[in-house]
């Protein structure tokens, strides 16, 4: 079998292919072989490639490639990307069927992108220093046998690999690893991808692998006030204010659990947190004030103490800070007073806990 297009092995530099259908009815190895010597600066562009007659829709060697809003189903791979290939960018990339015991792309060489694309059936980057960035990998047809495959693979050094999304199409079968960073892969980086629909989302056999979570991308955010009945506080003894009723909550990912019995907020996810808080007490002249925001793991946040009151008139504390709070810390409104009897924390919105996300590293 041969290439229906080649280069015969020479540098072919500057060649543009564009708007070309190739649907042959005989085999070959590969649709496009551009993998001779050094071939460099080519543009293919708009290309559609639609049969298993081939084996490979495209190989691409040399410097300086780029492949742009092309359709490419194949037998075995759609785009191979050369072991001495680099800065080869590909966009706008859809690939169709492609076997199942294959990847659709396979990046051998280095410092090359894949941007903007529709991969139907994985990813294998061999080579180093490549980006993998804002594509949507959307694993279809998976059956229970070989159907069940990693979205995306490093086997490479130092790639980033930047705000894809996985997702599962159909089928019996499972996408096993979002992303899968095999042994003998060193410093790569895997940031803000979505790999929900994965049953593990990043199965990291690396070394010095860096991951930052696509859902620290999402805000979370829960204010809690007192709004029932007055809480009374007894004298010279630390109290956890109740705050009893929810005002709002955007916690679309789970990182805060609230109980309005007890006043504790639980943290789900560790990260860096703003977190305030306030009371508003029943007035008295005598007695000091403390109120403070603590963590049950970290201790004090924010806290506030007054030691003189103005009389018979409410008054009002509060305070806020940023901690960073380990998944299961428990959060809470913290108040004492020494009035020389009980004093009543009064129901009003200036009586809450507001905790609010603000970003997180794993």
């Amino acid at each position: 079998m041969t290439s229906f297009i080649n280069d015969g092995g020479a540098q072919v530099n500057a060649v543009y292919i564009h708007d070309l259908y190739l649907r042959p009815n005989v085999a070959y190895d590969e649709a496009l072989n551009f993998d001779g010597n050094s071939a460099s600066d080519g543009t293919i562009e708009n290309v559609r490639i639609h049969t298993v007659n081939f084996q490979t829709g495209m190989k691409v060697n040399g410097l300086g490639w780029q492949i742009k809003d092309c359709y490419i189903e194949a037998d075995d791979t759609a785009i191979n990307i050369h072991a001495n290939a680099t800065e080869i960018d590909i966009s706008g990339l859809y690939t169709g069927r492609v076997n199942w015991d294959n990847y659709a792309v396979i990046i051998n060489g280095d410092r090359n992108i894949l941007r903007g694309s529709v991969i139907t059936r994985g990813l294998h980057v061999v080579g180093d220093e490549n980006l993998i960035t804002d594509n949507l990998f959307s694993m279809y047809d998976l059956d229970t046998g070989a159907g069940s495959k990693d979205a995306i693979t490093l086997s490479g050094d130092r790639n980033f690999v930047i705000g894809n999304k996985v997702e599962k199409g159909g089928g019996t079968g499972a996408v096993l690893d979002g992303v899968s960073v095999l042994s003998g892969a060193t410093d790569n980086i895997v940031a803000w991808n979505d790999l929900r629909d994965t049953t593990t989302a990043i199965d990291d056999a690396g070394t010095g692998t860096i991951v930052w979570d696509a859902d620290a991308l999402t805000g979370s955010l829960i204010r809690v006030e007192r709004i029932t009945t007055a809480q009374t506080i007894s004298n010279d003894t630390g109290t956890t204010l109740i705050v009893n009723s929810i005002i709002r909550e955007d916690d679309p990912t789970g990182r805060l659990s609230m109980n309005t019995s007890t006043g504790v907020l639980t943290i789900n996810e560790s990260g860096w947190y703003s977190v305030s808080g306030g009371v508003l007490w029943e007035g008295s002249a005598v007695g000091r004030r403390i109120m403070s925001l603590k963590g049950s793991t970290r201790g004090d946040i924010a806290a506030q103490e007054v030691d003189e009151m103005d009389g018979t008139s409410t008054f009002r504390m509060s305070a806020s800070g940023i901690a960073w709070l380990v998944a299961t810390e428990q959060v809470v409104v913290n108040v004492y007073q020494n009035s020389g009897g009980d004093l009543d924390a009064e129901i009003n919105v200036l009586s809450y806990l507001s905790v609010a996300f603000m970003t997180g590293f794993l």
